[in-house]
């Protein structure tokens, strides 16, 4: 169930989360909506961690081996030869 709120009071000192950590993931949660409604296939908020960006890395560019990368580039140079 989605809910929309015109406004929301966040309180900061809160038992299971803080009010900036519960903002930080509202937002969050906004941007991927506007990011994937876009047509983004995937994205990375800052501050990047380098084990999300090579998670992100592998699902789209896939994981290729060296020979697989040669092979690909010498076959790009054939073709414009």
């Amino acid at each position: 169930m989605k809910v929309e709120n015109d406004l929301v009071l966040m309180d900061v000192p809160m038992p299971e989360i803080d009010g900036i950590e519960a903002t930080t993931r509202i937002r969050a949660k906004e941007r991927t909506g506007r990011c994937l409604a876009a047509g983004m296939d995937g994205f990375l908020t800052k501050p990047i961690r380098p084990e999300e960006l090579d998670e992100v890395l592998k699902k789209f560019a896939g994981e290729r081996s060296a020979e697989d990368q040669e092979a690909a580039l010498l076959k790009k140079s054939l073709r414009t030869e």
